[in-house]
């Protein structure tokens, strides 16, 4: 699993692109992708830390 957040320039029309190709080739390899918004982590870290153990 491969965690990631994100910031702002992550939700522009070419980072979206950039990502998804990124995020299929990863899968390829088998790895899962978690995002977060920078948001998030700053703001609620404790649901950060909650999905990420549902997940796992």
């Amino acid at each position: 699993m491969i965690i990631e957040i994100d910031g702002a320039y992550h939700f522009t029309e070419e980072q979206k692109k950039e990502d998804a190709i990124r995020e299929r080739r990863l899968a390829k390899m088998g790895f899962s992708i978690l995002r977060f918004k920078n948001e998030e982590v700053l703001f609620s870290p404790h649901q950060v830390v909650e999905k990420i153990k549902e997940l796992l």
